[in-house]
């Protein structure tokens, strides 16, 4: 790697491993690039491992306002580097503003970006083992020259440690997280209004929402899916850890005529187990393990359950053990739920 891609990869290393809230890794991320990949604003987002929605966003000097037409770029519009290509191309890295051919045809750049005064845009995905896990937005002022092809190496370079942080940071238990909230709707129109928020969404929606628009990307882009399928499916599920710990289940049903109800409830261990298996990088059969301690049962009921050895399962608690930071049993439940 060149010296630059090197310093960013042991920069965005370090940030890995302090394990930090969302909040100070985007803040401690972009003070990290500012020498090696200049910006005026960044966004660092992560997505749910099974159904590929949005679940976090952490964000300084970005675009404000209404995040409709962004959306709609990003799932409808055809437009250059969008996350879910960059996720399938050799290189995970896009940029716009350089005046690459299909620039003066991308919406994005000369109505959504040039729109609030930004004129240049870095684009990286974070994924891994066919998973798009998050994605990384850099952005620079009018008059500020483009991204070049050493920044856009520099940016690959931290590909893999920043991956590592968002899974981490997907997942991170909070000290104690308050009682869940009663289940809550909002009913979405066919302009991506709310026509209606119910007081326990509101409730849910302040636990992890924070800017001025009533709707987050969260659920518009819930909202675009369920649009686009035609109809609710099992997997069309973002399981977010709220600013207070909670885990809350967003899920998009459509009504007809464009109209689209998002419901907000607490997630149950079923919901959560198929994205926390991603999250943790644990295997089918530690997963089955996880599956049987969830039931209650004791060491020698699940190797009996599931024709192993009891030291057999003691091993595989052990790496359950390491993958999800806890200790014991009580401490491995507790992370799952």
């Amino acid at each position: 790697m060149a010296p630059s891609a090197t310093q960013a990869h042991r920069h965005v290393t370090v940030l890995a491993q302090a394990d930090l809230p969302v909040h100070e890794l985007g803040a401690e991320l972009s003070a990290a690039l500012s020498g090696l990949i200049p910006h005026e604003g960044y966004c660092l987002i992560g997505f749910d491992p099974v159904s590929g929605l949005r679940t976090f966003t952490t964000e300084r000097n970005t675009l404000a306002g209404d995040p409709a037409p962004i959306v709609r770029n990003e799932t409808v519009e055809h437009d250059l580097h969008r996350f879910t290509d960059l996720a399938r191309r050799p290189s995970p890295v896009g940029t716009l503003g350089s005046g690459a051919p299909g620039e003066e045809r991308s919406p994005r750049l000369h109505e959504i970006l040039a729109g609030q005064g930004f004129s240049r845009e870095l684009r990286l995905a974070l994924r891994g083992r066919g998973t798009l896990w998050g994605a990384l937005v850099l952005l620079r002022e009018r008059g500020r020259p483009a991204f070049t092809d050493q920044e856009a190496v520099a940016a690959t370079a931290i590909a893999e440690p920043l991956t590592r942080a968002v899974r981490q940071v997907s997942v991170r238990p909070p000290a104690q997280p308050p009682p869940p909230l009663p289940p809550g709707v909002v009913v979405v129109g066919p302009d991506d209004t709310a026509e209606g928020i119910s007081s326990q969404a509101a409730a849910w929606l302040s636990d992890f929402h924070t800017a001025e628009h009533p709707l987050p990307y969260v659920v518009l882009l819930a909202v675009a899916a369920a649009r686009s399928q035609h109809g609710a499916r099992a997997d069309q599920l973002a399981r977010i850890r709220t600013r207070s710990g909670r885990w809350l289940c967003l899920a998009a049903c459509p009504l007809g005529g464009e109209r689209v109800a998002v419901v907000l409830q607490p997630a149950t261990s079923d919901q959560l187990l198929p994205a926390l298996a991603a999250w943790h990088g644990l295997t089918p059969r530690q997963l089955d393990v996880v599956h049987l301690l969830l039931q209650a049962c004791s060491i020698k009921q699940i190797a009996r359950r599931l024709d192993l050895s009891p030291h057999t399962v003691e091993d595989h608690l052990k790496t359950l053990y390491r993958k999800t930071g806890t200790n014991s049993q009580q401490g491995l439940i507790a992370t799952l739920r």
